[in-house]
């Protein structure tokens, strides 16, 4: 199923029952199943509404955990909308912007708090929606606490995985000097309960378990691949370094991404050689590799669909069944100057490397995966059976993929330009 949104900014709802679009003076949201417009709101004159782009022209979307709130951001103010009541709005502004623009912005707690990064790391600011006050977490390591396994450079925050999520603990990196610190922060006060020195050279993000039960942290991409694991109270339990000569020489490069299964039972690691380790959880030790190869040849009950669009022989867009072995596109098949300027140098010494994306399905039994060195190639494992179930080739780059939460076999995709289109597979 394919959906034209004519814009690049489109989100799915955490309950997976609603998608959000945005145009230059209006945001719209989509039932996910229909696709019928539900509700459509005007855009705050703060957001460039109608304008050229600038500063004030809406940076990104942010569902609140409910999905029953929705913020807009832009570089100087975030516009705060509500499903449940379409005359009710929230307003953030930047004020002077004397500490910069607003980089990230995401909900909080619960709907009605907002946490907001600005530039050059010197806080982050969680505003309480309700009585308009502010609390500040000083030196924030990263600007944002928002999914790297869709393509987000930190994963500086985040909290634990409790319900109701306002009297969950909130647990933040900083980086005083030269040392990384864990911080472990109250609910609503954000006051420090314990802090811990960590031991890495360059942290590169954390993680809960869903179970709230375990915090990882990773060390950045140059120092190898090395993870900690914490207690929910900050204390050290273990840590994972390759020790065989074998995986010591393919994780040199370290952690590109990592994500915790729904179901506990995983930690995949993603890395920079193009590899997926998927560690057990009960004793953090290796159990399986999947690698992702520029050339493949999948077993029989594995298949591989690449993206047909229209043409002067076509009319819509449809997938064909490829044969095998098959070569997947390169990230410089997408560049326009290697379109009009082939070089003679080969398309592996432009081509990024990695894992980029890991997105488990609900039930743990899937995980999709994508590499920038395969931007428009999406791979999707069979994780009962250990093998690939399917290869998708799009036609473009892919920006981001997501699983509904209440059907674990449907799958959303969002290619970058020229097309601004959704696809549900």
């Amino acid at each position: 199923m394919f959906l034209n949104l004519g814009t690049t900014h489109a989100l799915p709802s955490p309950s997976g029952t609603h998608i959000a679009s945005l145009t230059s003076s209006q945001l719209h949201i989509r039932s996910s199943r229909s696709l019928s417009l539900t509700r459509s709101f005007s855009l705050h004159s703060s957001l460039g509404a109608g304008s050229r782009p600038s500063s004030r022209t809406a940076l990104l979307l942010r569902w609140s955990s409910t999905s029953k709130r929705i913020l807009v951001a832009s570089a100087e103010s975030i516009c705060v909308y509500s499903l449940l009541d379409s005359k009710w709005r929230a307003h953030v502004s930047n004020g002077s912007g004397s500490m910069g623009r607003i980089i990230n912005a995401e909900f909080g707690s619960d709907d009605d708090e907002v946490l907001m990064w600005t530039e050059f790391g010197a806080s982050l600011t969680v505003w309480d929606l309700r009585t308009g006050k502010s609390i500040e977490i000083r030196d924030p390591k990263f600007h944002n606490s928002c999914d790297i396994n869709n393509g987000e450079e930190g994963y500086g925050s985040a909290y634990k995985p409790e319900r109701p999520r306002n009297i969950s603990i909130f647990a933040s990196l900083s980086r005083v000097g030269p040392r990384d610190i864990l911080s472990i922060h109250a609910a609503q006060t954000y006051e420090v309960i314990s802090s811990a020195t960590l031991p890495s050279i360059d942290a590169k993000g954390l993680k809960w378990s869903p179970d709230g039960r375990w915090l990882t942290i990773w060390e950045a991409p140059s120092q190898g691949m090395r993870i900690w694991i914490y207690t929910a109270d900050g204390h050290l339990f273990r840590s994972y370094t390759p020790n065989n000569a074998k995986d010591l020489e393919v994780a040199e490069l370290g952690i590109c991404s990592l994500e915790w299964s729904p179901s506990g039972e995983w930690l995949a690691l993603g890395g920079f050689e193009r590899r997926v380790t998927l560690l057990n959880t009960r004793t953090f030790a290796p159990l399986l590799h999947l690698d992702h190869t520029p050339h493949i040849h999948l077993p029989v009950s594995s298949l591989i669909y690449v993206e047909t669009v229209p043409s002067s022989t076509t009319s819509k867009r449809s997938y064909s069944q490829a044969s095998q072995p098959f070569t997947l596109p390169t990230a410089v098949s997408f560049t326009p100057s290697n379109r009009t300027n082939p070089s003679s140098m080969s398309a592996e010494a432009y081509s990024p490397s990695g894992i980029s994306h890991l997105v488990f399905n609900p039930t743990s039994t899937l995980l999709a995966t994508l590499s920038p060195a395969h931007p428009s190639t999406l791979w999707v494992w069979d994780l009962q059976h250990l093998a690939p179930r399917v290869v998708i080739v799009q036609s473009q780059p892919i920006k981001r993929i997501s699983w509904a939460p209440n059907r674990p076999s449907l799958l959303l995709i969002q290619c970058r330009l020229p097309d601004p289109v959704v696809y549900l597979w």
